[in-house]
């Protein structure tokens, strides 16, 4: 058996390591976002709103945990206002809670804000609002998530709805309004291929131009919460840098073999 030359071997092993490093590029980026446009879309999607029923699913616990914390209600109570008890009560438990950007108001039972926390912004509170129920508005600093929960007056009974003695309201920014809008309408969250472009449930703004995949993310109740858009073209590019590093990587594996 003739041996094979050492040059010759190089050649072997080079063309093996480039044929493994490419048909790895060209599998990644598929494995990653899906084999075709359609199942990226759709896998993207799905992940969107997971995350967004995620942060609302929280927000509604936190919201909760306001609204059954004993020292807010006393502190709402007629005769018993203390707001600085308020405030500190409310920063304690947003300590606890450790949630990213959570912003938190206190209202009282005449809808005047009475205690908060982080950055929230302006909250009309109609009689008719829905309790326990997320919506997205675009305030000052970006388009945001907020929950909303009654504070009432269980002492007695806890079983016997009573009169409310205040309102507490918890937000998250989503996207912020100052570095993430898009030259165009709507505000960028990011996503596995680049960033969608989310606005409130009525989704005014977002794009209707062919190339943008529109859909709905509702909570997980299936209430709308908001809108969102992927532009396609997105996809394309993302495929391209995952083969782009494939290629970089043949680049140094061979360098490497050749050492």
């Amino acid at each position: 058996m003739t041996p094979i030359l050492p040059w010759r071997g190089f050649l072997v092993v080079s063309g093996l390591i480039l044929g493994l490093a490419a048909g790895f590029g060209g599998l990644a980026d598929r494995v990653l976002l899906g084999w075709t446009d359609g199942a990226a879309l759709q896998r993207v999607e799905e992940a969107l709103i997971a995350e967004i029923q995620a942060i609302d699913l929280s927000l509604s616990d936190t919201a909760r945990v306001f609204a059954f914390q004993e020292d807010i209600r006393h502190g709402l109570s007629e005769g018993t206002l203390d707001e600085r008890h308020l405030f500190d009560v409310v920063r304690s438990i947003v300590e606890r809670q450790a949630e990213p950007g959570l912003s938190v108001t206190i209202y009282g039972a005449d809808g005047v804000p009475r205690a908060w926390s982080g950055r929230p912004g302006e909250v009309v509170l109609s009689s008719g609002f829905i309790e326990g129920a997320g919506f997205t508005d675009v305030a000052a600093a970006g388009i945001r998530l907020v929950r909303i929960e009654s504070v009432r007056d269980t002492s007695a009974d806890s079983s016997v709805e009573t009169e409310r003695l205040g309102v507490v309201v918890v937000e998250r920014v989503l996207a912020p309004s100052t570095t993430a809008m898009a030259p165009g309408p709507g505000f960028r969250f990011p996503t596995v291929i680049g960033p969608a472009l989310i606005a409130t449930a009525s989704g005014s703004g977002l794009p209707e131009a062919e190339g943008f995949h529109r859909f709905d993310v509702p909570d997980a109740r299936g209430r709308p919460l908001l809108t969102a858009a992927i532009d396609v073209e997105d996809i394309n590019g993302t495929r391209a840098r995952w083969r782009a590093r494939a290629i970089s990587l043949v680049f140094v594996l061979l360098g490497l073999v050749a050492l």
